[in-house]
């Protein structure tokens, strides 16, 4: 009988181990849905891949993508990143510590294809032409006012704004928009141009998030930090990848 019962706790024992290694090893999953990401063929666009021909050309290289970001674990989580303009990722993204959705495009070889970066005019608020970016600038040089220094004002418009807390068990669904290869066109008065050369249906694409909480942390006010204490929500640290779909070249 006793060899039975010290079996019987070594056993138990062992389940409750693997049990807690189980739960330390969930995490956060990250989905998407669509079957593919559409694209068009360079000779569709203008000269050095500035901008699209024309409207028609422009609705075949946008794909709306949906994802969903799902917590199986017991724990709130802080995630911080652009519900709807993924960022395009020309390096590893673990060599980034800002909290942000991006993407990543692999060769059939599994090589990470760097887009074109272009150049970003310098923002003048007397040379406006983004109405809402000159008011975004206002609202963060507005923040002083409520005991928030400059320090801190960008992160906590990114963090009032695109924040999003996701509870045990929870699913949240998410839409952006892409466009390829030209994914940010040139705009009348400057602006930058982000653009891939050779894409091919044997590409494939793959969505992320990335946050350094530590570094996070440090950017934040005291009082977001206290409130997220007082409900017991933890930002997320580290890495999600979503699965892999396919390009497919829209004519």
């Amino acid at each position: 009988m006793k060899k039975i019962l010290k079996y019987s706790l070594f056993f138990i024992s062992l389940l409750t181990i693997v049990s807690c290694n189980n739960s330390e090893r969930e995490t956060l999953q990250l989905t998407v849905a669509n079957q593919y990401i559409t694209y068009v063929d360079t000779s569709q666009t203008t000269m050095h891949m500035l901008s699209y021909k024309n409207d028609t050309v422009r609705r075949n290289a946008t794909s709306i993508i949906t994802y969903t970001i799902s917590n199986s674990t017991d724990k709130k989580y802080l995630l911080v990143f652009d519900t709807e303009f993924p960022e395009p990722m020309f390096s590893d993204a673990k060599d980034h510590i800002r909290a942000f959705v991006g993407y990543s495009i692999f060769s059939d070889k599994n090589l990470l294809k760097k887009f074109n970066p272009g150049n970003i005019d310098d923002f003048s608020p007397s040379d406006c032409i983004d109405c809402q970016h000159y008011l975004m600038i206002n609202r963060i040089n507005e923040y002083e006012k409520l005991g928030i220094t400059k320090q801190y004002s960008l992160h906590v418009y990114n963090y009032l704004h695109n924040s999003v807390t996701i509870y045990p068990g929870e699913k949240k669904t998410f839409k952006s928009k892409i466009m390829l290869p030209v994914v940010l066109e040139a705009k009348e008065g400057g602006g930058g141009i982000i653009s891939y050369s050779n894409l091919s249906d044997s590409d494939t694409f793959q969505l992320l998030y990335n946050c350094n909480a530590k570094h996070l942390k440090s950017e934040l006010p005291k009082y977001i930090l206290d409130e997220l204490k007082y409900n017991k929500i933890e930002i997320f640290d580290g890495q999600i990848l979503s699965n892999k779909i396919p390009l497919k070249k829209v004519d």
